[in-house]
């Protein structure tokens, strides 16, 4: 969900006393947890964990008798990524649902669609955590009985979560604290509100996920990867939720299949991309840009005419007939924007080819400093370039040249844990 940046100034008395500031091992164990997912949700999952020892913190400072540390789906790395909260929380024999919400908070709360429709993830409360990480500080900010959701108002959005209005929540923490001390469990329902979509065969949704294989492991969030109907059988099979967790490989290592499919990047001088461009999200512009002034709001297009306007002031040549393609690349805080334009050199006597690759940010960003690009073949590392000084108008560029039965494997390092190695190019002019 998007909020708006209007939101009202929250109560500071209310925030003091509701407050929970976590200790070193606290966020170390957060983190921990977090690398265990996919890398695209590991900051969703970072939240979760950090909403999680908040309110234990806040329960054990309220004399709750906790002998244990708190459970829930934060230890679950096969669904802990599909959750964009902490379900499976069990507190004094009452099911929670935590949902992690940033200090700008607009008029709406996304809550999981699992914990509304799927029986073993829907709670009997949900409770609002304000997560502050820069701060190291946790505040529960209000809670709502799931009994208490009207349900003709809910609309399911594409990321798997109903947005419900946040004057639903009863701001005042105490409110959760005496239900969960004083009432029995019994006392507040937990049934699913909503009723899910066609139940998918087990096997279909495992040989989706096989096909998927390659993109999971990329940066892409899971919810633009899979649908909800395929979300809601992997969520209770925890053998396919594992499919879906594993992180990207290492990509210091240059032990990369032969075999591992590849973008022929020579279709781009046709104007086409071929099947494995098009599922890694590239975009093919159009050919030979002419220069225009430098803008700091830009299209892909105007950012790509500014960059190539500056690679020909130092020097480097781009033949007419060269093509570009580009993809956005984004984790966390960090947008960057990557180009990768080819063409052919091939003589009467061999067939070469070369690729020239792009790093720049996205429109109205900055690209990091220590910011990394680097391209590797099957055998070595052939180039690593590493920006010095962050800027809107910094970009990073590397260029090899190869046979066409060469590939070329490109690493972006984003200076935030996050390392993404794109599938191999290679050229064919077929």
């Amino acid at each position: 969900m998007t909020f708006t940046e209007d939101a009202q100034p929250l109560d500071s008395e209310a925030a003091s006393i509701n407050a929970v500031t976590l200790t070193d091992e606290e966020i170390a164990r957060a983190i921990a947890q977090s690398e265990v997912v996919r890398p695209a949700e590991r900051w969703q999952a970072y939240q979760n964990a950090l909403a999680l020892a908040g309110m234990q913190q806040w329960l054990i400072e309220r004399g709750m008798d906790l002998n244990e540390p708190l459970t829930s789906t934060v230890q679950r790395p096969e669904v802990a990524g599909l959750l964009s909260g902490v379900c499976q929380l069990n507190i004094n024999g009452f099911h929670l649902c935590l949902i992690p919400i940033g200090a700008l908070q607009g008029d709406t709360v996304a809550l999981p669609r699992a914990a509304l429709e799927l029986a073993d993830f829907v709670p009997q409360i949900f409770v609002l955590v304000e997560v502050q990480e820069e701060i190291n500080q946790v505040i529960l900010r209000g809670h709502l009985r799931t009994e208490q959701i009207q349900v003709q108002a809910l609309t399911p959005q594409a990321d798997w979560t109903y947005a419900v209005p946040r004057t639903w929540f009863d701001p005042d923490p105490d409110g959760l604290l005496l239900s969960i001390r004083c009432l029995p469990p019994t006392a507040i329902s937990a049934i699913p509100l909503v009723t899910s979509p066609n139940v998918l065969p087990v096997d279909q949704v495992q040989a989706a996920l096989t096909t998927l294989e390659n993109r999971l492991q990329f940066m892409k969030p899971i919810w633009k990867l899979l649908t909800w109907e395929q979300a809601a059988v992997i969520l209770v099979q925890p053998h396919l939720g594992n499919l879906a967790a594993d992180p990207i490989p290492p990509a210091d290592s240059l032990q990369v299949a032969v075999t591992q499919a590849a973008i022929n990047a020579g279709r781009w001088l046709q104007g086409q991309l071929d099947q494995v461009a098009q599922e890694w999200d590239w975009l093919l512009l159009p050919a030979r840009p002419q220069a225009t002034a430098m803008r700091y709001t830009r299209s892909p297009m105007e950012q790509f005419e500014d960059a190539m306007t500056s690679l020909a002031q130092s020097g480097v040549t781009i033949p007419a007939q060269a093509r570009a393609a580009y993809r956005d690349l984004t984790w966390e805080t960090v947008s960057v924007r990557l180009y990768a334009i080819t063409w052919d050199l091939s003589s009467a006597t061999e067939q070469t080819w070369r690729l020239l690759l792009l790093l720049g940010p996205q429109s109205g960003q900055d690209l990091p400093a220590g910011i990394t690009l680097s391209i590797h073949d099957e055998a070595q590392s052939l180039d690593t370039q590493t920006l010095e000084v962050s800027g809107p108008d910094a970009y990073l560029f590397s260029q090899v040249e190869g046979e066409w039965h060469e590939r070329f494997w490109v690493t972006v390092d984003l200076t935030n844990g996050a390392t993404i190695t794109l599938p191999p190019f290679t050229f064919s002019a077929s």
